[in-house]
């Protein structure tokens, strides 16, 4: 008998298995363990690229250990299980690409595989002639907002708010792409793949239907990148501006889709375009040029002109920037000789001189807006078909630009300098390639802080000295918008975050998870209080909590309950006849109501509420601003009246109005009150105020005990002492019980200041609704003690406890029974 021959050491598979790859997974698992430390040392590393190392890892290592495996085994046996190994592997690189896209994450890790995307027709869903669109105060006219700084200026999302305030809108899949949203006069503007098609769609953002669309056929593909457009549409004077992934710039006719001008940047500027599948939905438009993952830059509009990078074929030349008339498409200059990258211009006054700049395949350059002669650069080394420049640069002073980049570049601040003669030059105050690591975004700058997704991860950065501030929670490769004190974050998976905008620590107020499926790559757009947002399978509109007017309270003249005094109903007061024009702009009267908040004016506050609705009946939400308002002054029918309003105008609020079921209460109202409360609890269920207040209104009229009997039930209210509050209402605890949580444990300054006020505010309500005057206002008085603006408190509540005070005093003053 035979025996087989024993394999030699060195011939054994395994073992060199084991010799590559043991300590190479030793190494990955330490420096994985100590990313943080790790990446400190090489800033060109991020967690998310030790990430897809890891990933890669593993498909490596179980590729060799199959293989190995194989080649362990003996004749036939070996010979078929390699034959099907690299069937598979051909399978998997030449035949699945055919009818599957393979999704890679911003850190190109692999996410799977999905089908590919049919062609089919899109019809038109909304018919009519639309008039030209307006531009009002809260429209997001191009990339980025406004201003192309990131900031949504006319919203203020409530500090009380939380992600059961956040209702979608409406919700539909849209085609492939990293176009982001503009909005205007009620109509939303993105860009699409549809098959081999590239499209520019006007949504409705009322409800999401679809109004025109333009076509044209072509289709960018990069595995890495994936499908279809990336800049986003640019409006102007009631023109639509965009740019395709192939160059095609076209402008439109913003309430009809109609085309007034096209040009072909590739053809003009002989770039080179090889076309593959050119009649199928596999289509496949390549540009030979350095602009390896398709044109993202959004048009900009300088005066009469509109701007685009250009760039050129790979050997040369290049052209930088190139502008043309914006009314009839003809190119009035070129400017600049250097390869673009993924940046959009912006336009910024350095020195008192307005220009263009721009992040370009390795500098950041300044550029003369009248002539496109470049006026200075400086050095940002990067490639466009590797370590792509991305992000804009940022005016932080009118002689510094803050520029930002990953890839181990991180932030950079650079001084502007000119001469007499006119001449620039650059100098760089700092360099930290630890901080402001941005990919696929811009840095926010507010006051002497940039807030960024730097590596993935929400950061606050100061920009005068480069040092890192905090660091919030990782969100990935999303992107975010700033509001007056918000930062509003899509996580690249879909998950809505609201933080505020606090210098001092990273402070998430809420969580909305889930909320886009796909790659959430596309930049975020805010019309009106509409977040509307897009990834590349589907778009969505969800309507952010605005929040309440901010008046100060402090002079306010309280009146008794049910007492009627300077309130005109909604729409009087401010009569006109029909045929005169208003006497101010809808943006001049909201200008006003801004500025009266600011100075805590009431009376000018309330003034211009008046004129809008006098002369604007259709500004709906300012009926909720107006009855918030009256409410703090103690005008209580006038706000059941403007409440009452606003339902009436927008019945989908109703079940979330409990401010109304609070002026009901003052007002006298309790049955409905108690209605208005009921229906709250349908919205959220788990909130002890709206339960207290609910057994206010039903004690008025149906005595404590059927009012303790039928309490709105309250699983677990997490805010500290408002349980023991629920279980006080109930007859369950003792007002002991609540002051002794008022001081358990050892709460922050923030979280002691929280629970003071709603604990002794409530004590407050509780011995009002026993009638025992004294212990109420003494507990009221303790609530107000707390400053208005403290963090978790609701400054709504406040201004409220601060009237009810009043009132109950003068209610104590009056003559007649007690």
């Amino acid at each position: 008998m035979n025996e087989t021959p024993k394999r030699s050491w060195w011939r054994e598979p395994l073992l060199w298995f084991a010799i590559v790859f043991v300590p190479l997974w030793i190494i990955l698992i330490v420096g994985r363990l100590n990313g943080e430390a790790l990446i400190d040392r090489v800033p060109v590393l991020s967690l998310g690229i030790l990430d897809t190392i890891m990933v890669f890892a593993v498909i490596t290592t179980s590729f060799w250990l199959v293989l190995a495996l194989l080649l362990r085994m003996a004749g036939r046996t070996r010979l078929m299980g390699l034959a099907g190994l690299f069937v598979i592997i051909g399978v998997s690189i030449f035949v699945l690409p055919q009818f599957f896209e393979f999704d890679l994450d911003g850190d190109v890790r692999p996410l799977g595989f999905r089908l590919k995307q049919a062609s089919g027709s899109l019809p038109i869903e909304v018919e009519g002639e639309i008039a030209p669109l307006q531009v009002s105060g809260s429209s997001f006219t191009q990339f980025l907002g406004p201003n192309r700084d990131l900031t949504v200026p006319w919203l203020d999302i409530g500090q009380e708010a939380r992600a059961v305030d956040c209702p979608v809108v409406w919700r539909r899949p849209v085609g492939a792409g990293w176009s982001g949203f503009a909005a205007v006069d009620g109509l939303a503007f993105t860009m699409e793949q549809h098959g081999n098609r590239e499209v520019v769609v006007a949504y409705r953002v009322a409800d999401g239907k679809r109004v025109w669309i333009h076509e044209a056929i072509r289709r960018h593909f990069h595995p890495a990148g994936g499908t279809g457009p990336r800049s986003t549409p640019t409006f102007h004077d009631n023109r639509l501006y965009t740019l395709g992934a192939i160059g095609n710039l076209v402008c439109l006719k913003a309430n009809t889709g109609e085309v007034l001008w096209e040009r072909d940047l590739l053809a003009e500027f002989n770039i080179p375009v090889v076309v593959s599948n050119p009649n199928s939905d596999s289509r496949t438009d390549v540009e030979q040029s350095n602009v390896l993952w398709g044109r993202a830059a959004s048009p900009l509009i300088v005066g009469d002109l509109v701007v685009v990078p250009v760039g050129g074929p790979k050997d040369g030349p290049q052209v930088t920037l190139a502008a043309f008339d914006r009314v009839s498409g003809e190119m009035r200059w070129k400017g600049g000789q250097r390869a673009i990258s993924y940046g959009s211009p912006t336009v910024v006054t350095l020195h008192g001189q307005p220009q263009i700049v721009l992040t370009t395949e390795d500098h950041v350059c300044g550029f003369d807006p009248t002539n496109g002669q470049e006026l200075w650069n400086h050095s940002r080394p990067g490639r466009s078909d590797g370590d792509a420049n991305t992000s804009q640069p940022i005016a932080v002073s009118d002689d510094q630009l803050l520029v930002t980049k990953e890839y181990g570049m991180g932030g950079e601040l650079l001084q502007l300098n000119r001469t007499a003669e006119g001449k620039w030059s650059v100098e760089s105050l700092w360099r930290n390639p630890r901080v402001l690591k941005t990919k696929f975004t811009v840095a926010a700058v507010r006051n002497e802080y940039a807030y960024a997704i730097s590596s993935g991860i929400l950061e606050c950065v100061n920009w005068k000295t480069g040092e890192q501030v905090w660091r919030g929670e990782r969100v990935r490769h999303g992107q975010m918008l700033v509001t007056r004190q918000h930062l509003v974050v899509m996580s690249e998976d879909g998950n809505l975050t609201v933080a505020a905008v606090d210098p001092e620590d990273y402070m998430p107020q809420f969580t909305v998870e889930g909320l886009l499926s796909g790659r959430c790559w596309n930049t975020l757009c805010v019309y009106e209080d509409k977040l509307l947002a897009r990834s590349d399978r589907e778009a969505i509109c969800v309507r952010l909590p605005r929040a309440r007017p901010r008046i100060d309270t402090a002079s306010a003249q309280p009146h008794p309950v049910h007492r009627l005094v300077n309130w005109n109903p909604p729409g009087e007061g401010l009569q006109q006849d029909q045929d005169t024009k208003p006497t101010k702009t809808l943006q001049e009267w909201s200008s006003e109501y801004e500025a009266a908040n600011a100075q805590n004016n009431r009376d000018a506050a309330l003034a211009a509420l008046d004129g809008i609705l006098a002369n604007y009946p259709n500004e709906t939400f300012t009926y909720y601003q107006r009855g918030c308002l009256r409410c703090w002054t103690g005008n209580f029918p006038g706000s059941v009246a403007d409440f009452d309003k606003y339902v009436e105008l927008r019945p989908e609020v109703e079940r979330r109005m409990w401010e109304r079921g609070i002026s009901q209460y003052f007002a006298g109202q309790y049955e409905a009150g108690a209605k208005q409360f009921e229906l709250y609890q349908s919205h959220h269920d788990n909130d002890v105020e709206n339960s207290v207040w609910r057994y206010l209104c039903q004690a008025k009229t149906e005595g404590h005990a059927a009012a303790r009997e039928n309490l709105l039930p309250i699983k677990n209210d997490p805010r500290i002492p408002l349980m023991d509050i629920y279980r006080l209402f109930k007859g369950e605890a003792t007002v002991d019980d609540v002051l002794n949580a008022i001081t358990a444990g050892k709460p922050s300054a923030a979280e002691s200041s929280s629970r003071r006020f709603y604990g002794h505010y409530y004590l407050g309500l509780y011995y009002d609704s026993l009638g025992q005057t004294d212990k109420s206002l003494e507990h009221l008085q303790k609530a107000l003690e707390v400053p208005a603006e403290s963090p978790f408190l609701s400054r709504y509540m406040w201004d409220v406890a601060k009237i009810h005070a009043e009132t109950i005093k003068q209610q104590a003053k009056a003559p007649g029974p007690k």
